[in-house]
C-alpha cells in the first residue's frame, strides 16, 4: 500500500556545502512520516461577556425573577429606592457634620485671636509692651494662617497625598 509508514524514506537535502542524508530512524514525527504539506488547523473561539452596574438587574433579570416568585420586581425596586434613599442622607449628614466643624473651627480661631489681641493690649497697658505686643501679633498670626492654610499643616497634606496614591505614610 503506497503511503504506508514502513515504505517512507526521509528525503535528502542538497545544499551548497554538501547533501544531508537524514538519520536512518528519523523520531521527529515519532516514527510516522511528516504530512506531505503543512496542514493548517484553524481555531476559532468567542467570548461574549456582559456587564451590569446598576442599582436594578438588568430587565431579562427582572422578568426572570418575576416568574420564578411572583412580586420580586416590586420587591427589588423597592430595596433599591430605600437604598438610593439612605446613601442621600447618609451624604447629607456627612455634609452636615463637614460643615458643623468648619463653623466651630472658625468660631474658636476667633476666639482664640480676639482672647489674645485683649490679652496683649491688656499687658501693654499694665506696661509690658513687649510681652503684650508679642501675644497679640502671635495669636492673630497664627489664626490667620490656620484660616488661609485650612487648619491642615504640611504633614497632614503629604500624609494624604501618599495615602490617596496608596503609599503608606511616612
Amino acid at each position: 500500500m503506497e503511503g504506508d509508514a514502513g515504505d517512507y524514506q526521509p528525503p535528502v537535502i542538497t545544499t551548497q556545502e554538501g547533501t544531508i542524508a537524514p538519520r536512518q530512524h528519523d523520531t521527529t514525527y515519532g516514527g510516522v512520516p511528516p504530512p506531505t504539506s503543512s496542514p493548517k488547523l484553524v481555531t476559532q473561539m468567542s467570548m461574549t461577556a456582559v456587564m451590569h452596574r446598576g442599582p436594578l438587574p438588568p430587565v431579562e433579570q427582572m422578568e426572570g425573577y418575576e416568574r420564578i416568585h411572583p412580586g420580586a420586581a416590586a420587591m427589588i425596586i423597592g430595596m433599591a429606592e430605600r437604598g438610593h434613599s439612605a446613601a442621600i442622607r447618609r451624604e447629607d449628614d456627612a455634609a452636615r457634620r463637614v460643615f458643623i466643624v468648619d463653623m466651630t473651627g472658625r468660631y474658636l480661631g476667633f476666639t482664640f485671636a480676639a482672647v489674645g489681641l485683649i490679652g496683649g493690649i491688656f499687658l501693654v497697658y499694665n506696661g509690658y509692651p513687649g510681652a503684650g505686643g508679642t501675644i497679640a501679633t502671635t495669636s492673630i498670626t497664627g489664626t490667620v494662617i490656620g484660616l488661609i492654610t485650612g487648619g491642615r499643616s504640611s504633614k497632614k497634606v503629604s500624609k494624604k497625598a501618599d495615602q490617596d496614591k496608596g503609599k503608606a505614610p511616612s
